[in-house]
């Protein structure tokens, strides 16, 4: 004989593979509200049920049914519960840990100014919360549970916009908002490694608003430092230099808790850079900066490496986010400002040939591809280039700068943004049909340039290798963003 199981069943013993079907559409959602009323009860996990029930509803904007499902379960009237469910809310999570278990709770908290808790006993906790932050609450609990380090918790989620998915907090407060350490701190730590989670305690803040003005920052400040030329015998503390640099004129004071929080490896340090490990390095680098910029984060970043490679990662991050880039000479200098946008948009801006004011460009030779060599550094790489493609017909821009010696230390915006108006006069004058890169530069030069040259001209980066003593092919413009960059 076959045995059917009413959905009400199914909710109550396997409520995690109900709500995946109802989520994916297997099941109906019409029939979720009345499953639920079905449920016993006394049924274990019925305060767990409903938290995922009525934050399923709050996610399909499902307010009625939300609103219904609050005002059965908790005896609210119907107009109390639509207040609850309309109110700003942020979900929260705090590692709780008993005699027999340890686990990580979940709330929701709604900032509705209207007093209500679906767990009574912690009550007066939230009355001293609510002191702090200035309105009433409703605080939602997905689970019974012992102690007030939940306090950190939902103070931090009533005042705050942006909190990560990730971050757990555990922390009683006081009347003033100072946090206090929570009991047996080490097993909540490892609760919380456990669940993938990050958590926040007295040793991040001593006042919750500490966290609270961090989540609610609009930009971060962000030290990135690329090193491709350490070795393990040498102490390189290029790191530390540059996070001294950028503090002296931009806030970092939250440097430790962004970096904590957010797992972003701001330092990346190894050998000088093979030629069949630059794209990997590439995609690295990569990757760190997007996650900075995702989680309103601003790059300064300073590259100890190769120009061909800063080239390539300045074409992968465009001229659309906001970053700042410094060179090393006796100290770090910021040289591109690009946190405005006006000199985003400076370093994409063409010039005429008789508005170039710093750099000057001669024409060698004729052939459909263009290589441009760029001399802006004490080595002129012209004759080895002219070496490497002579038996190649090509025509050679040789670009270097009207001033003779080092380039003095500035905005070098104007360097980068004659430097792209160059490739783009020399296309216009002799519609050349790929290009071909040299450097000898500084790097923070050959980033911008990759800024604003993009990947819509196809052609090819070169680095010098000493090895062979001869030019190698590092990067396809073409296939930076199909082969290195392609999952992102």
């Amino acid at each position: 004989m076959k045995v059917t199981y009413h959905h009400s069943f199914f909710l109550a013993n396997r409520p995690d593979e109900y709500l995946q079907l109802v989520r994916s559409g297997v099941l109906a959602r019409e029939k979720l509200l009345k499953d639920f009323e079905l449920l016993p009860r006394d049924h274990p996990n019925r305060k767990s049920i409903f938290y995922d029930v009525f934050k399923l509803f709050l996610q399909d904007k499902d307010h009625t049914n939300a609103a219904l499902l609050l005002s059965k379960e908790y005896s609210l009237s119907f107009e109390q519960s639509m207040r609850v469910v309309l109110s700003d809310h942020r979900e929260v999570k705090f590692p709780v840990v008993g005699n027999e278990s340890s686990d990580v709770r979940r709330a929701l908290v709604f900032n509705s100014n209207l007093e209500f808790c679906n767990s009574s006993e912690h009550t007066t906790k939230l009355r001293i919360i609510e002191r702090l932050v200035g309105f009433e609450l409703s605080v939602l609990f997905d689970g019974d549970f012992c102690g007030d380090s939940f306090m950190l918790a939902v103070a931090v989620g009533a005042l705050s916009k942006n909190l990560p998915n990730h971050v757990a907090f555990s922390g009683c407060l006081d009347e003033r908002g100072n946090v206090g350490f929570a009991e047996n701190l080490e097993s909540k730590f490892e609760v919380c490694s456990k669940h993938g989670l990050e958590l926040l305690t007295a040793f991040d803040a001593r006042n919750f608003r500490e966290l609270v003005d961090f989540f609610n920052s609009r930009e971060h400040h962000v030290p990135v430092y690329l090193c491709y030329k350490h070795s393990e015998r040498v102490e390189d503390r290029g790191w530390e230099e540059l996070k001294r640099t950028v503090e002296s004129s931009f806030p970092t004071k939250s440097l430790d808790l962004y970096r904590k929080i957010h797992r972003i490896e701001m330092i990346h340090r190894r050998h000088m850079l093979r030629e069949d490990e630059y794209a990997s390095e590439l995609r690295r680098a990569f990757e760190t900066l997007q996650m900075v910029f995702q989680s309103g984060g601003v790059p300064h970043l300073a590259i100890n490496g190769p120009a061909s490679f800063a080239m390539a990662l300045g074409i992968a991050v465009g001229a659309k986010r906001r970053i700042a880039v410094y060179h090393y000479q006796g100290g770090y200098h910021l040289v591109l400002d690009l946190t405005g946008p006006e000199n985003l948009r400076k370093i994409k801006a063409l010039k005429r040939e008789e508005e170039l004011e710093f750099l000057e460009y001669e024409l060698i030779g004729d052939g459909e591809e263009a290589a441009f060599v760029t001399h802006l550094a004490s080595h002129d790489p012209l004759p080895q280039v002219k070496e490497f493609l002579k038996n190649r017909d090509v025509l050679i821009a040789y670009v270097r700068s009207k001033q003779p010696g080092m380039l003095k230390i500035g905005d070098w915006t104007e360097y980068v943004c004659e430097l792209f108006s160059i490739t783009q006069i020399v296309k216009r004058r002799r519609a050349y049909r790929g290009a071909s890169f040299f450097f000898s530069c500084p790097v923070a030069i050959a980033f911008g340039f990759g800024m604003s040259f993009g990947d819509y001209t196809s052609g090819t980066i070169y680095q010098y290798d000493a090895a062979s003593s001869s030019y190698v092919p590092i990067f396809e413009i073409d296939d930076l963003s199909r082969k290195v960059l392609s999952n992102f």
